[in-house]
């Protein structure tokens, strides 16, 4: 998304990356020296506790997809995954188009054939509507009860 960071936790911990960010679509990146940071949050109290925020919801988020991915059944993380792409989708309507059938069930931790399936069911029972590679949510209820029971 605009404006986020990536990579934050290296700032103050590690001298290498745990994970690699891939960008959807064409973007500017900067790449800031952790050192530049840091100096930052040292002399600018406002400056850190605006990044610490940041990184304190970047947490909360890993934490929530770790869980949904360690305790939700394949129809749930999938469910909670087209809830959580919808979102994105909305802001950019060119997000399904770059992702493949794949990407989605990478995203889910599940197999290529569980997503595809899964999808085929989600729209067999009217829950969604598949259309080249968008994915339009009919029965957001639905999608959220499954979500949360996982």
């Amino acid at each position: 998304m605009p404006g986020d960071f990536v990579g934050l936790s290296s700032v103050f911990d590690k001298v290498k990356f745990d994970y690699s960010t891939v960008a959807l679509t064409d973007c500017q990146a900067f790449l800031i020296e952790k050192e530049s940071i840091s100096g930052l949050v040292k002399k600018n109290g406002s400056f850190g506790f605006n990044i610490t925020r940041r990184y304190c919801k970047q947490n909360n988020a890993l934490f929530d997809t770790l869980s949904t991915i360690l305790y939700k059944q394949m129809n749930g993380r999938l469910a909670e995954s087209i809830l959580y792409l919808d979102g994105i989708n909305k802001r950019y309507p060119e997000l399904y188009a770059q992702l493949t059938r794949k990407d989605i069930a990478d995203f889910c931790g599940i197999s290529t054939e569980n997503c595809v399936k899964l999808l085929k069911s989600f729209e067999k029972d009217g829950i969604i509507s598949l259309k080249d590679r968008q994915i339009i949510i009919k029965d957001e209820k639905a999608l959220d009860v499954i979500s949360s029971r996982g």
